[in-house]
């Protein structure tokens, strides 16, 4: 069972749960009494980009887009462009989406299932 907490009434409590340390991951939303979404860990997120070996320039679809913390760092990494993140949560991806802006970073937000993307045509050198 989850017990939530409402961070407009306790934003002290909420930023310590949620950004409980390092090896912790969060749950920020419940559907249908389930884990929905939330940040996964930084010790795991961190670990997964190492193995990627992410590139300037490569391509990148991500599949749950979430707060859109780790679209933000692929897109760091690969480039302007390089990066396509898709929701299947409209809100939660309109609202990473603004932050994506509003952090300076062009990864492009999708609602859908990573099977209707909509990625961006790929891009060509030469």
């Amino acid at each position: 069972m989850y017990a939530p907490v409402d961070r407009g009434l306790d934003d002290n409590r909420w930023g310590d749960l949620v950004h409980a340390g390092p090896d912790d991951s969060a749950i920020t939303q419940i559907q249908d009494g389930l884990p929905g979404s939330g940040p996964s860990s930084v010790a795991v997120v961190a670990g997964m980009l190492d193995a990627l070996i992410l590139e300037p320039d490569h391509d990148v679809l991500e599949v749950r887009t979430g707060a859109g913390w780790n679209a933000g760092l692929l897109a760091a990494r690969a480039g302007r462009g390089m990066v396509t993140s898709v929701g299947n949560d409209g809100s939660l991806a309109a609202a990473a989406g603004a932050r994506l802006t509003a952090a300076g970073f062009d990864a492009a937000g999708h609602t859908g299932t990573a099977t209707r993307a909509g990625r961006r045509p790929r891009r060509t050198t030469g």
